[in-house]
Order: structure tokens, then sequence, then C-alpha cells
């Protein structure tokens, strides 16, 4: 018996160096959102303690079968235990980004707590600069699902200040002079109440629900604009399909959770847009190819992935042309005003609750333009 016991703890002991050299099971590789360590070269040995140091990252990035352990303890933990260090389980398939809701959270509340009127005033200032120069500031907020969903939220999640300081400066924003402000949280509870509006496996909302922020959107342009009557005119048709959000797919498990999400069907026809990629610092600039009674201004975006659920919804068939840039640092915002054409009469920000980039950026100001005047 203790052979046996001696056996199986040496196979055990075998099975990664068998699997790196023959690679008899296949690989399931997992998404760890970095780059695994690479093995150190000759040069590298003139400094052989971080040659030696590389290498053990290295082994410890590939020993074979270390994806499939990960998985095999991954699944364990959710199965069995009902937990994940990287996301919360929350009630009835509910998923939420630990790092979301433990770091990122906690962060904004505090940032809120100190730097919310200076916050204000800079979003203040910027409209009112936009407007000298005949642009109109269209302000964005968008609160995370957690917001809308706390009845499902695991009981291990911090417990924040309620109302929270991003909410407490919403209702700020929502009276400033000189810009339009979109109030998506108002627009999703009261969709809410009749289905859901954002994934269960998913970080986003739906784009059935972003279709009813859109047609908020551009109802609000089209009476700036001066119509008398709400511009939008797409009806709504909804689908139901299998699913594999972000969240569940961040999950080094053998089988991913899935749901049945809804998904809007284009009721419209959308050969009337004509999009092109990558144009300048522009992800991507859409063209309506015959503008009629409804065609709005132009418009320009700074915006996250928040907003390609808009595009879903066929935003862009109501505007004469949309430039669209996408968050990428606090330096985003300066850089894309000094490129944005003159054209744009709408300068939309849309942000999410933890997007600090566009907190430190809105602080600035006036002084976004003033910043984008020396910009490439």
């Amino acid at each position: 018996m203790r052979l046996i016991g001696i056996a199986v703890f040496f196979i055990a002991l075998c099975l990664p160096t068998v699997q790196k050299l023959t690679g008899w099971l296949p690989p399931l590789t997992i998404d760890e959102n970095r780059r695994l360590a690479t093995a150190s070269g000759l040069e590298d040995f003139k400094d052989p303690v971080k040659a030696f140091a590389r290498d053990e990252q290295y082994f410890d990035d590939h020993y074979g079968l270390r994806d499939i352990l990960i998985r095999l303890k991954t699944q364990v933990d959710f199965t069995v235990f009902h937990t994940s260090d990287r996301v919360h389980l929350g009630k009835d398939g509910w998923l939420f980004y630990r790092n979301v809701l433990d770091v990122e959270k906690p962060a904004t509340e505090r940032f809120f707590a100190s730097h919310s009127d200076q916050l204000t005033a800079g979003i203040e200032d910027l409209a009112l600069a936009l407007k000298q120069r005949g642009q109109t500031l269209v302000l964005m907020p968008v609160f995370l699902g957690d917001v809308f969903y706390k009845d499902e939220l695991p009981h291990d999640v911090p417990n924040l200040p309620q109302p929270s300081g991003f909410f407490k400066a919403t209702e700020q924003w929502k009276k400033l002079p000189n810009l339009i402000y979109i109030d998506s949280a108002t627009v999703l509870a009261q969709v809410e109440e009749q289905r859901q509006v954002f994934h269960k496996t998913d970080f986003h909302w739906n784009s059935p629900a972003a279709f009813e922020v859109g047609r908020d959107f551009v109802d609000r342009v089209a009476k700036n604009e001066g119509f008398s009557a709400p511009l939008w005119d797409h009806t709504l048709k909804i689908e139901r399909r299998p699913y594999i959000g972000r969240e569940s797919d961040f999950l080094p498990l053998f089988k991913q959770p899935s749901e049945m999400g809804l998904f809007v069907v284009p009721t419209w026809n959308v050969s009337d847009v004509q999009m092109t990629t990558n144009e300048g610092i522009f992800e991507y600039v859409s063209r309506k190819r015959a503008e009629d009674g409804k065609t709005l201004p132009p418009l320009c975006i700074v915006g996250d992935s928040f907003f390609d659920a808009l595009g879903e919804a066929g935003f862009a068939s109501y505007f004469q042309t949309v430039y669209r840039v996408r968050w990428h640092g606090p330096d985003t915002l300066p850089n894309a005003l000094a490129q944005f054409p003159l054209e744009c009469k709408y300068v939309v920000v849309e942000f999410i609750e933890v997007q600090g980039s566009a907190f430190s950026s809105l602080m600035n100001g006036a002084m976004n333009l003033d910043m984008s005047k020396h910009s490439p």
C-alpha cells in the first residue's frame, strides 16, 4: 500500500513535465490580462541573480498542466464554495468584478469626498468655454449594474455610503447651465421595472437598455435644435440568445456561466450610415449617406465601452456625422478637443462612475481647451 502511494505521488510529480514535453492534453489557455514571462537568454546571465529569477517566473507561468490546475481550483471554488478571486458571485447567476466593487468604487468614493466641488466647477467651466466657441457639452455619466441590482449582490461586498458621492455629484451636474445632461440612471430605472437592463455575466448594460438611453439622448439634442416633437422613431425589437459575457469569460473555468441575453434587432436600414474606422485619432467616424429633415448636426464623442451599445441601437443614424474617441487616460480629452472638427456642434463626454481619467480631465475645465492648443 505504501509503495502504491509512493508511485502515485511520483506519477503526480512527473505529469507536469510529461505534459510540457508531449502536450498530450489539449491547451486550455487562460486570459490573465498580462504578458507571461519569457525565458532568459545567455546574455541575461551577465546578472545571474536576475536571470535565475526570470527563469523561475518563466517556470511558474509555463509548467505543464498549469492552466488545467488553475481551472480545476477555480472550478472547485466556484461550484463547491461559491466564490471566486476575480468576481463576486451574486444571486441568480449575477457576476460583478471584484476589482470594481472592492477597489475602484471605494477609491471613487474617496475622490468625491474631497474633490466633488472641484470637479463640478471644472465641468461648468468647460461647458461655458465650449459654448463660447459655438459648441454644446453633452454630459453623460453612467452608473454601473450593482446600482440597479443591489438585491443581487453577495453579502461580502464593501458597505459604501448611500447615496454615493458620485450620485450626489450627478444631482449637481443636472442643474449646471450651458450643457445637456443625459440622465441615463433615470432612464434605466424606469426600463428596469419592465425588463433587465444589464447583462448578468457582463460588465455592461444590454443593447435594449442602451436603445432607451439613445432615444433620450437624441430627443434631448433634437429639442435643443428646435424640434417640437421627439425625433427618435426606431422601433424596438428584442431577441433573446445565449450569451457569455466578459465577467464570465474572465473566469478560468472548464465551462463559463452563460445567460439568455437581451439584444436589439435592427428595425432600421443600417446601410443609411457609412462607417470608417481608424481615421486619425478616431476609432470610427460614421456619416449619414443622405440627409433628411430628421438629421441632427455633427457630434464628437469621448466615451468608453458603454457607448458601444448605442451604436448597436442605431444611434448614429440620426446625426450627419459622429466622431468617436475612446478613453485611454487623462490626456484623452484635451487631445481629442484639439482634433475634433469645429463642425461638431455637440461635444459628448461619456464616462462610468469609476472612470478616474474622466474625473481628472474634467476637473481642469476650460484648461482642456488651452492644453489642446499645444497638442500634436
